[in-house]
């Protein structure tokens, strides 16, 4: 709860974007009607995922143009940051610091921090994946507007084999009907 409370202080977008991917994860986790044994440590991955944005400096995160090189490169350690600050809290799985630092890799190694592919992705790291590309795309940024639901699962179709799990997305496109959606305003 503390992690969770200083992600709210330090960023409200962040805290709600977290929120977000925590309802598009477990609409995913219930579409695939996987056993609910691990359901809370997934519920933790998800809104804990971003924590480690925390350390990234706000005038980074909030940058309303191009990112550069530098400014992109401490963007992406927010992955490791969050990994090691949920691993430091011994009440909380292995497994849900592993959320936080697997949730840019993709299948085909193109992501961060490692680069990893295919199945050396955790399961858990891949639906968070999805649930996070769905909600930063369809999300007012301070660089761009958001876009409609339907463009956004365009960008996850876009992404099938080579960036996303096609179960996942299929999954997560098998609940979008019931999850309830802010559609950005003109």
């Amino acid at each position: 709860m503390t992690l969770l409370a200083d992600v709210y202080t330090y960023d409200d977008y962040i805290f709600t974007h977290s929120f977000n991917v925590t309802l598009y994860t477990l609409a995913i986790w219930v579409e695939l009607n996987i056993n609910n044994k691990n359901l809370e440590i997934l519920g933790l991955g998800a809104i804990l995922h971003d924590v480690g944005k925390t350390l990234v400096p706000l005038e980074v995160l909030r940058k309303p143009g191009k990112l550069t090189e530098k400014e992109f490169e401490q963007i992406q350690k927010h992955a490791d940051y969050g990994f090691h600050l949920i691993k430091n809290v011994h009440t909380v799985s292995l497994l849900v610091a592993n959320c936080a630092y697997q949730h840019h890799e993709r299948l085909d190694g193109s992501g961060y921090p490692r680069g990893i592919k295919g199945d050396e992705i955790h399961y858990f790291g891949k639906i968070i994946a999805v649930a996070d590309m769905f909600d930063a795309v369809t999300s007012n940024r301070v660089y761009r507007k958001a876009m409609l639901p339907h463009q956004g699962l365009e960008v996850l179709y876009a992404g099938v084999g080579k960036k996303f799990d096609n179960t996942i997305i299929e999954a997560f496109r098998g609940r979008l009907p019931f999850i309830p959606m802010v559609y950005p305003s003109n």
